[in-house]
């Protein structure tokens, strides 16, 4: 994998932006850490096998680049949005909201 200007940080064979050692792709990394507003403890508490050098790489790479990040990651929630959009059933949707899980103590 093509490596980048920030230790950790490799292009995949798709040019996708991957975790070195890990495979995590970059932009869920950076995705969900936005979204949860989460510090880098956090961070590192839900994915374990990130080193805190990773991590930091990784908000480095974020915030050397940030205007162009956070409108890819507005465009693909755009795009999620519009997506689910068209495939939403509201009927089946109702539907499994009505069903009761039955009780697994039972």
């Amino acid at each position: 994998m093509p490596a980048t200007a920030y230790p950790h940080l490799v292009y995949d064979d798709q040019g996708r932006l991957r975790i070195e050692g890990v495979g995590y792709k970059a932009l869920i990394l950076l995705e969900t850490y936005l979204a949860q507003d989460w510090s880098v403890d956090q961070l590192l508490e839900q994915f374990p096998a990130l080193t805190r050098g990773q991590a930091y790489s990784l908000l480095a790479y974020y915030y050397d680049n940030k205007r162009e990040l956070d409108d890819l990651i507005a465009r693909r929630d755009e795009e999620f949005e519009a997506l689910r959009a068209t495939t939403e059933d509201p009927e089946l949707q109702a539907r499994l909201a009505n069903l009761k899980l039955p009780n697994a103590g039972e």
